[in-house]
């Protein structure tokens, strides 16, 4: 499929088809991101921001007890450490 640079004000744009729009999932007036990989552009739906920040500390707290396993309170003294 080709298309071809238009003038949009003192812009350029490229026009694309309907049903590339909708495979991509992208709907219209949707932020994206403009990225430059190897002399070509990619378009790519923006992430909202902190998007996935939740799941991602919910799963750190379950790794760090996992890791850590049962920690000796904050008041602990060297006794109650294993040297």
């Amino acid at each position: 499929m080709e298309t071809k640079l238009v003038a949009i004000g003192n812009s350029q744009g490229v026009r694309l088809p309907k049903s590339v729009v909708e495979e991509c999932g992208i709907a219209l007036d949707q932020p994206l991101t403009i990225e430059i990989r190897e002399r070509s552009i990619v378009l790519s739906p923006a992430r909202a921001a902190r998007a996935g920040w939740a799941e991602a500390a919910r799963n750190a707290a379950d790794e760090r007890e996992a890791l850590w396993g049962e920690l000796p309170p904050a008041n602990a003294t060297d006794d109650d450490w294993t040297w």
